[in-house]
């Protein structure tokens, strides 16, 4: 393979590429990103090398169902990889290989799409994965989303993720919460749960100590009360809630003066507050799916105010966007 070949900037291979794998040569000054899927793995040998002579920094895993990547790749080669992604793949084993991926700075375990056959019809359920104590070896990670049902098990050892900037939770049984305070670079956090056994009081206490946060989200349908978020979080600039059983948008929000983005989407809120004109810096405001009727001309008043979202907004009444000349309405 030739030496003189640059970084790869954009590669899609699927499995109806039908194993022309020579044709790749012609076009890997323009790529950077390699799909991978079952038919890559079966047909096309040196798949590795393939990646380490490209310099690929960005590899997605995508249904591979027959076969487990991290047993065919020899992940020696991978060494210049920034990204890995597996979606509706099998990881099992996967944070053994930290040695070879010193680079690796994001890691997304999905399954959003369900293990499904060719025709979209769900063959099997997700087969269950471990996040065992290995990821803490993982020193370069900035990056983790975990979106993924059937996680057995997360280490505890995540908290030894120093460089971490950005964590994505999606899954009711993860329980590694009291060890999230000691991720001090943390300055995104999402996190999804829909379980009306979930303990929303222990959860706000462990993450309490996360004082560099600038964006969080939260969802959870059975969740009611929320804590004083405006004193955990000082920095915030950006919240989300989604799906929150609320009526009303939480006072304590009023205090939070350096909102630049604020999304309240699916929370049965009735009414948009007055006193939301104090969020002087408030840039983004999504109201989508909710149940208040109007949207108060007052909101002319918002300096910064560019686009309001009201997707969803099924009680909302005809409105008259020329009354809001200095905002973008989405969704009416």
């Amino acid at each position: 393979m030739n030496k003189k070949y640059t970084i790869i900037k954009n590669f899609h291979l699927y499995a109806s590429s039908k194993g022309d794998y020579n044709g790749i040569k012609k076009i890997i000054k323009e790529h950077k990103v390699l799909f991978i899927d079952d038919d890559m793995l079966m047909n096309f040998l040196n798949v590795d090398e393939f990646i380490y002579y490209l310099k690929i920094e960005r590899i997605e895993f995508f249904r591979c169902k027959n076969k487990n990547p991290v047993e065919i790749i020899d992940f020696k080669f991978l060494e210049n990889v920034k990204q890995i992604s597996f979606c509706n793949t099998n990881f099992n084993n996967f944070f053994s290989k930290y040695p070879y991926l010193k680079s690796l700075e994001s890691l997304t375990l999905s399954d959003k799409m369900d293990w499904v056959d060719d025709n979209l019809n769900i063959k099997e359920d997700t087969p269950f994965q471990i996040i065992d104590d290995n990821i803490q070896h993982f020193k370069s990670l900035k990056n983790l989303i975990i979106d993924y049902k059937n996680v057995a098990y997360l280490s505890n050892k995540i908290s030894n993720l120093k460089n971490l900037e950005y964590l994505h939770l999606v899954n009711s049984e993860i329980r590694c919460f009291d060890t999230l305070k000691d991720l001090t670079n943390l300055n995104h956090l999402s996190f999804v749960v829909n379980n009306k056994n979930f303990d929303t009081t222990f959860f706000f206490n462990q993450i309490k100590h996360l004082k560099n946060l600038t964006r969080f989200s939260y969802s959870n349908e059975y969740s009611i009360i929320l804590p004083p978020i405006e004193i955990f979080f000082p920095k915030l600039q950006h919240l989300t809630f989604s799906n929150l059983a609320l009526k009303n948008i939480p006072l304590n929000i009023r205090k939070m003066k350096k909102l630049s983005a604020l999304e309240l989407c699916f929370c049965e809120i009735e009414e948009i507050p007055e006193w939301i004109l104090e969020l002087q810096n408030l840039e983004y405001l999504d109201l989508s799916g909710n149940n208040f009727k109007i949207i108060p001309i007052w909101l002319n008043k918002m300096p910064k105010l560019h686009i309001l979202k009201c997707f969803y907004s099924f009680e909302l009444e005809n409105i008259e966007k020329s009354n809001f000349p200095n905002i973008h309405i989405e969704g009416v």
